[in-house]
C-alpha cells in the first residue's frame, strides 16, 4: 500500500497538481471551485448608467438654446411626449410682440425655420425638473449695416401645454454679449417677475403680458360612418302611390284624360 500512495504522489507531482512539502490534503481544491464540478459563483455586471442626454445647442452666432434646472420653488414641468412637441413648435410663428417700431412678428419666419428642429429636439429631451433657455439672434431691420436683434425667453411644458415667457424681444447683441460664454448673466424672463414685453396670438392663453401659454390642439374628430339605408320592401310602394294618386286626379277632372295616360305611363315604365 505504501508503494501504491508513493506512487500516485510521484505522479501528481510529475503532472505539477502537487507542491512538495505540502500534504495532498491541504492542496484539494474546494468544493465548487474552479476546475471542479461545482458551479462557480460570479457577481452580476453592473449596470451600465444612461448616457445624459444633450444640454445646449449651439445654432450660430449669438443664438442658442440650453436646458438649465427650473426656477427655485417653481413645481415640476412636464416629461414632454416628442409626438405633440412640433405642433406647438409650429405655433410661435404666429406669436406677435410689442418691440420699439411697434408690435411685430416675434420670430421672423426665416428665424423660426432655423430654431424649430432644434426647439422639437430640446423640448423632448428636457426633464421635468429642467427649464429651457432660448437666445435668437436675427437681423430683423433692413439696411446693410443693420446689426442683429435678440429674443430672450424660457420655454418649458406644464399641463400638456407649452408655456412662453419673453423677457426681451429686441436686445442689441453685438458689443454686449459673448456668444461662447456660459450665458449666466443674460435674463430669459421668470415665472415670479414680469417684464415690459407685451404678447399676443391667437389662440394662445395669456396668463400674463410676457407668458403666453399654448395648448395642443385635439384632432378633428373622424367623421360618423355612412348610415346604411334600409333595405327596400318587396313591391313598389312608391309607384303605387304615385298611380293613385294620379288616378285622384283624373277622378277630379284636375288633368286631362291624356295628360293621365302620359304620367301613367311614366310611372309604369320606373317599375
Amino acid at each position: 500500500m505504501r508503494e501504491v500512495r508513493h506512487g500516485l504522489g510521484t505522479a501528481l507531482l510529475a503532472w505539477g497538481l502537487l507542491v512538495p512539502g505540502l500534504p495532498a490534503a491541504a492542496q484539494a481544491p474546494a468544493p465548487g471551485a474552479q476546475g471542479t464540478a461545482g458551479p462557480v459563483s460570479q457577481a452580476p455586471p453592473a449596470a451600465t448608467p444612461a448616457p445624459p442626454h444633450r444640454t445646449y445647442w449651439d445654432l450660430g452666432h449669438y443664438t442658442w438654446l440650453r436646458l438649465a434646472p427650473r426656477e427655485a420653488g417653481a413645481a415640476l414641468n412636464d416629461a414632454p411626449n416628442p409626438r405633440e412637441v412640433a405642433p406647438l413648435v409650429q405655433r410661435l410663428g404666429s406669436v406677435r410682440a410689442s418691440t420699439p417700431d411697434g408690435e411685430q412678428g416675434l420670430f421672423a419666419p426665416e428665424e423660426l425655420a432655423g430654431l424649430g428642429r432644434a426647439l422639437g429636439e430640446a423640448l423632448s429631451v428636457a426633464g421635468p425638473a429642467e427649464d429651457l433657455l432660448l437666445f435668437s439672434s436675427f437681423r430683423r431691420s433692413q439696411g446693410f449695416l443693420a446689426s442683429p436683434q435678440a429674443v430672450a425667453a424660457r420655454l418649458f411644458l406644464k399641463d400638456g401645454a407649452l408655456n412662453l415667457i419673453v423677457q426681451d424681444t429686441r436686445l442689441e447683441v453685438l458689443g454686449h454679449y459673448d456668444p461662447d460664454s456660459s450665458g449666466a448673466s443674460i435674463d430669459y424672463g421668470s415665472r415670479t417677475r414680469t417684464s415690459k414685453v407685451v404678447l399676443t396670438c391667437p389662440g394662445a392663453l395669456s396668463r400674463r403680458g410676457d407668458w403666453l401659454v399654448f395648448t395642443l390642439e385635439q384632432p378633428p374628430a373622424p367623421p360618423a360612418p355612412p348610415v346604411a339605408a334600409a333595405p327596400k320592401a318587396d313591391g313598389h310602394p312608391v309607384q303605387e302611390e304615385r298611380l293613385r294618386a294620379l288616378q285622384h286626379l283624373l277622378d277630379e277632372k284636375l288633368i286631362t284624360e291624356k295628360e293621365y295616360k302620359v304620367k301613367r305611363a311614366e310611372i309604369i315604365k320606373s317599375l
